[in-house]
């Protein structure tokens, strides 16, 4: 179960994400960036950086939407095969 505060924390991350004068996403991959094998990883996708950021970024605001049905978790699943793929997963 999650709790209304967790609930509320994921509904307001459109907003922090779009006012915040940091960005998250740039921040992130600045730090992938400092890993050998982030690196290499990134290096062999056929999409530039700039488009693996702007799908992060999209996967960041989705996460937030608020619209949590079929088509939110096939997105979810695909991202997760694709990493899995990649053995990006937990370590």
């Amino acid at each position: 179960m999650v709790s209304d505060s967790a609930t509320f924390k994921v509904l307001d991350l459109p907003r922090v994400l779009n006012t915040s004068k940091t960005d998250f996403v740039d921040e992130f991959y600045e730090h992938l960036q400092s890993n050998s094998e982030a690196v290499a990883v990134l290096g062999s996708s056929s999409k530039p950086i700039e488009a693996l950021k702007r799908t992060q970024r999209e996967y960041l605001l989705d996460l937030g939407g608020g619209e949590y049905g079929r088509e939110y978790f096939d997105r979810r699943a695909r991202i997760g095969k694709i990493h899995d793929m990649l053995d990006l997963g937990p370590k």
